[in-house]
């Protein structure tokens, strides 16, 4: 499956909720990278990934009001716009390569 990284927030708007992915932090970032920083004026959202399948179908992994320390984290909130956003990205950690 292709996918790209973006650190472009713009890219997130109008994604909603989706579901949820169990991973630690150390496994998501040896899948996707280090997340970017979002520290939301609310404190809902710390760090994130944002997920390009390609133009239309974009995923958001994020923590979402956790009072945990980020790494911690074991279960992480899907956010997206597109089709099958849940199983794509789960498709990214049932890869073997």
């Amino acid at each position: 499956m292709s996918f790209t990284i973006s650190n472009n927030r713009n890219l997130a708007n109008g994604t909603s909720y989706c579901g949820l992915i169990s991973a630690t932090y150390d496994l998501l970032c040896s899948k996707l990278g280090k997340p970017s920083d979002v520290n939301s004026g609310d404190n809902k959202v710390r760090k994130e990934w944002i997920i390009c399948f390609d133009c239309e179908t974009i995923a958001v992994v994020y923590d979402w009001k956790s009072r945990e320390d980020v790494t911690e984290l074991t279960t992480w909130h899907i956010g997206g716009k597109g089709i099958n956003i849940v199983q794509k990205v789960g498709l990214i950690f049932n890869n073997k390569k």
